[in-house]
């Protein structure tokens, strides 16, 4: 093959993989940080802290060992299956901020596992499965869906956290939801609860509510519960009993609640979903029409490719006769 040909080869492929859409191969399990790819998560958190650098999550990454100590890290899920998982250990997080934001954060049903001695933990648009624990006295849940399918435990113990606000969150679980308790005889708790959904999925009839209290060790401390415009599924009132909140031991809770109200469904106890809307099919545009919206690329680079093909095919036909 001439130089010639080899140079409208090169510059043909060229052309094709400038036009064709580049669409974003799954990454397997890592995380990335400005363009470097890590294989153990805690690597990549160390990268990142303190930098403006996330930690991007691709697949599952497991989280074993420590944090820095007063690490400061955004991790971002990048992928529909990006998740966190956390197993059944404590993980020390000293002094760290952290914000977690599009991941699957997966806990095992085990008690004082957590981000232990950590100041303050964002969570956005997270998807929490197990019973989650809070330790940072500043913890927020923004948009997040919680699930719990073992009757016998919660959904969250906010227990570290002074001050933890549940926002726009949903909760689904079998039997209770969130404890509000902590050992402490002398702190000052605050747990603010606004526009959340307590929704039970395969209940278990208990006297619980969704949100259960326990003051019981407090002394000199205080317990304050702050709740608007939630919406408790009705299987947890009976008889028009409050499903919302139970103080069940202590006396140091002082509650603030307006807009709560159930969710009152056909089916008590169940979602009451919108129909799915049937998917349309594709309608391809007749030949004599130009092709249009997400199709244009991939044709371009179809007529480019066969363009330069045909460049080719006629260049060598010339080639050869110049030959003979």
């Amino acid at each position: 093959m001439s130089g010639k040909m080899k140079m409208i080869l090169v510059v043909a492929c060229l052309l094709v993989l400038a036009l064709v859409p580049s669409f974003a191969l799954a990454a397997g399990n890592e995380a990335v940080v400005n363009g470097t790819s890590y294989t153990n998560f805690m690597d990549a958190v160390k990268a990142a802290s303190g930098t403006s650098y996330p930690v991007e999550i691709y697949g599952t990454m497991t989280v074993s060992g420590s944090f820095p100590n007063n690490v400061n890290v955004k991790i971002v899920g990048k992928t529909d299956d990006a998740a966190l998982n956390l197993g059944s250990s404590a993980h020390a997080a000293h002094g760290g901020i952290m914000v977690f934001e599009d991941l699957k954060l997966i806990k095992a049903n085990v008690n004082y596992a957590g981000f232990h001695h950590a100041a303050k933990v964002t969570y956005n648009d997270c998807t929490i499965e197990g019973e989650y624990w809070t330790y940072a006295p500043e913890t927020e849940f923004n948009r997040c869906t919680f699930i719990q399918t073992d009757a016998g435990k919660y959904n969250l113990w906010t227990y570290g956290a002074t001050n933890c606000t549940l926002n726009d969150c949903t909760f689904k679980f079998a039997s209770k939801s969130v404890l509000f308790y902590n050992e402490s005889k002398t702190n000052n708790f605050t747990l603010n609860v606004n526009n959340c959904k307590f929704i039970t999925e395969n209940y278990v009839a208990s006297d619980k509510a969704a949100i259960e209290i326990d003051s019981s060790l407090s002394t000199t401390g205080s317990y304050t519960l702050n709740l608007s415009g939630n919406e408790v599924d009705c299987l947890l009132a009976p008889n028009g009993e409050n499903g919302m909140w139970r103080h069940k031991k202590g006396e140091k809770l002082t509650v603030s609640e307006s807009g709560s109200s159930q969710i009152h469904n056909d089916e008590c106890g169940h979602v009451v979903e919108e129909p799915e809307e049937e998917e349309e099919e594709e309608v391809l545009p007749p030949a004599n029409q130009p092709v249009t919206g997400d199709n244009m690329p991939l044709m371009a680079a179809f007529a480019a490719m066969l363009l330069s093909l045909g460049a080719i095919l006629v260049l060598s036909k010339r080639q050869r006769k110049s030959e003979n």
